[in-house]
């Protein structure tokens, strides 16, 4: 059992959680990490017509690795002119592939190095001729299709060989196949299985909503509604994290989506109450220096009739749902509950001490602990929990932590919806609790949840 658990969470950590979690016997999840490992290897090496042998094997067993390795490390060679020529070697010796699951996996991207090659309008209308079929019939999660059709109009625009009409029409079709699936517009009760495709769908759909607002030269404001309506919401922040390369691509580091530009279109319009609707939600998910700074300068010119610390607290509580009351013990063996804590923020970060990101990030615990001991303004605690780590006394004062530590197993980690290490929260006063984005600046957006 304890095999199984470290070498799933070896896959975890180096980026393949997908199939990790889907394969029942360890022997596939060392087999196709290994497969995995020698194809990441044979690319290294240049030897393509090997790798693309070896991705012929993976698409059978891993196909979501092959289409994350495409999207993330592929895509990014191919955007940087001194790794371009390597990206579109690989990128052509696996669509000579005669697997048909594999060809159509590699389909978007292959046409997507087509375009950035091209620029005659002949050859251009025939790429989009051939390009078309494949939105009509391709999945979006399972080939990405999506996001290369926003590059592949990004880049019809630059190039500007193309009438705004065709684009749209290539948008359209795109958010007609993503509005297939249903999910995207859940709110509640969704199946944890889709999270991940659901949160994806999502994103493409914002940024393909904001293009098409951009290419019907603004005209259209329910076309900027809907960007904004189907940016990162609270669900998808759990999985966000897989994908960060990409979100980074696409909006950059300080937003997950268009609440934004939604936001100023309202204020030119007059309508700074929803505006400041809009820009809460923002910051309620990412409560980033930039995006409190923005908010707080729109409530000032607001009139809500409370002050920003009132009205900043009822809608967290408000939006976020009241954590469950926990009966921990801590490693000095004192007995609590979460309820103790009421009346107080409370930082609660979920670590393993075998978790190599968990153990990297510690000493930042440990330093936030000290700072917020010695803010007699600061009206917040931390808690840590520590999940299946050995002598953690031990390991402790080893590293001189002082920050306290419950231990916990895996009925409290399903209680918290603890997918991966490390998982951070934040519990509010009145006892609703916070998960804090992964890839953010934890103690940044702590000190803006809490006000200090």
């Amino acid at each position: 059992m304890y095999l199984r658990k470290f070498l799933i969470f070896v896959c975890v950590i180096s980026g393949l959680q997908s199939f990790a979690q889907s394969y029942e016997s360890v022997e596939n999840v060392i087999e196709t990490a290994k497969e995995s490992s020698r194809f990441n290897l044979l690319v290294k090496n240049n030897d393509y017509s090997l790798a693309r042998e070896c991705a012929e094997n993976l698409v059978v067993d891993n196909q979501i690795f092959l289409s994350d390795y495409l999207c993330n490390n592929t895509l990014y060679k191919l955007k940087s002119q001194n790794t371009k020529v390597y990206a579109v070697c690989l990128i052509r010796e696996l669509y000579t592939t005669k697997n048909n699951s594999l060809k159509r996996l590699v389909a978007p991207i292959y046409y997507y190095q087509l375009f950035l090659n091209t620029t005659k309008p002949d050859s251009i209308n025939l790429l989009l001729n051939e390009y078309s079929s494949l939105v009509n019939k391709y999945n979006s999660y399972d080939t990405k299709i999506d996001l290369y059709s926003i590059l592949i109009v990004k880049r019809l625009q630059t190039i500007n060989t193309v009438s705004n009409e065709t684009i749209h029409s290539i948008l359209s079709q795109s958010i007609i196949n993503l509005l297939k699936f249903k999910e995207v517009d859940f709110k509640d009760h969704i199946d944890k299985s889709l999270l991940n495709s659901r949160m994806w769908c999502r994103l493409m759909l914002a940024n393909l909503y904001y293009l098409d607002y951009k290419v019907t030269k603004e005209t259209n404001p329910e076309l900027l509604r809907k960007s904004s309506e189907y940016s990162c919401d609270i669900n998808d922040f759990i999985y966000i994290h897989h994908i960060s390369a990409v979100t980074r691509l696409l909006f950059g580091i300080d937003q997950m989506g268009f609440d934004g530009e939604y936001a100023k279109y309202l204020i030119a319009n007059s309508d700074k109450r929803q505006a400041l609707e809009v820009l809460t939600k923002r910051a309620m998910l990412l409560p980033s220096n930039k995006n409190m700074l923005t908010l707080r300068d729109l409530f000032r010119d607001t009139d809500t009739g409370k002050d920003f610390k009132t009205y900043w607290i009822e809608k967290l509580n408000a939006f976020y749902k009241p954590v469950k009351n926990l009966s921990l013990s801590t490693i000095e063996n004192k007995k609590l509950k979460i309820s103790d804590f009421k009346g107080s923020w409370v930082y609660m970060d979920v670590w393993g001490s075998w978790c190599a990101p968990c153990k990297n990030d510690l000493p930042n615990v440990q330093k936030f602990y000290e700072q917020i001991q010695n803010d007699s303004t600061a009206n917040i605690k931390m808690l840590t929990l520590s999940y299946n780590s050995t002598n953690i006394k031990g390991f402790m004062n080893q590293n001189n932590y002082t920050f306290p530590v419950a231990e916990i197993e895996s009925y409290e980690n399903n209680v918290l919806n603890v997918y991966f290490f490390p998982t951070r929260f934040l519990i509010t006063p009145d006892g609703s609790i916070i998960r804090i984005p992964f890839v953010t600046n934890w103690s940044e957006m702590v000190r803006n949840f809490a006000l200090f």
